[in-house]
């Protein structure tokens, strides 16, 4: 790892040096695990991994009623805006964002596989 990171340096790669300076201190963690079957096999493609996700989301959200289903009745109006969107509220909500960042892993060559 090291004859890499002095490869980087000299080539002035500067995203795979600092990947390697995060891997041998312990920091890096990644944010994306594999995508498993029941079975615990490591699923390959997207096309499995929507189907996994079909599988689980249809296991989890299809199933009976609750036989005795608690009562609840709503206290309060809730106070939610359903009206349009505000360039004021986008503009908040960019500047919020860290730059050239996006939520979620973003399944390029960088740290996911």
């Amino acid at each position: 790892m090291a004859e890499r990171a002095e490869e980087a340096g000299r080539r002035g790669d500067v995203w795979t040096l600092y990947e390697i300076t995060r891997r041998l201190s312990g920091g890096f963690q990644s944010m994306c695990e594999p995508l498993r079957n029941e079975a615990g096999v490591l699923l390959r493609t997207v096309e499995e991994e929507m189907h996994r996700w079909r599988e689980h989301f249809e296991r989890v959200l299809n199933h009976d009623e609750p036989p005795n289903p608690p009562e609840v009745e709503p206290k309060d109006e809730l106070n939610i805006r359903t009206g349009r969107i505000t360039r004021v509220e986008i503009k908040s909500a960019i500047k919020k964002l860290q730059n050239g960042k996006a939520a979620g892993c973003d399944r390029g060559n960088k740290g996911w596989r």
